[in-house]
């Protein structure tokens, strides 16, 4: 009886869950899946990085915690050195 179980090329889900909860379930996934294929996610997604977004400067208001000038800043990037020893260092002198 088990030999003739296992060869059965494909099981009848009718046999394990009744068609109405298979139906409901194959909705659910085709109304999630055009959510992401329809660019509903995308969209959300896109809104949220956007609103984060400086276009690659500053915010206005952010002021540098060492007190470097633009220049000072990208030397120390140039060379490596961390900004703070470099305020520290110029505060010294």
């Amino acid at each position: 009886m088990i030999a003739s179980w296992r060869f059965q090329p494909r099981h009848d889900p009718a046999k394990f869950v009744p068609v109405s909860v298979l139906t409901a379930v194959q909705q659910q996934l085709a109304a999630l899946s055009e959510k992401v294929t329809g660019g509903e996610v995308d969209g959300h997604i896109q809104a949220a990085l956007s609103a984060l977004q400086t276009g690659g400067k500053p915010p206005a208001n952010a002021q540098d915690k060492t007190g470097l000038d633009a220049d000072a800043l990208a030397v120390c990037s140039l060379f490596g050195h961390d900004p703070k020893d470099v305020a520290t260092l110029s505060q010294e002198i």
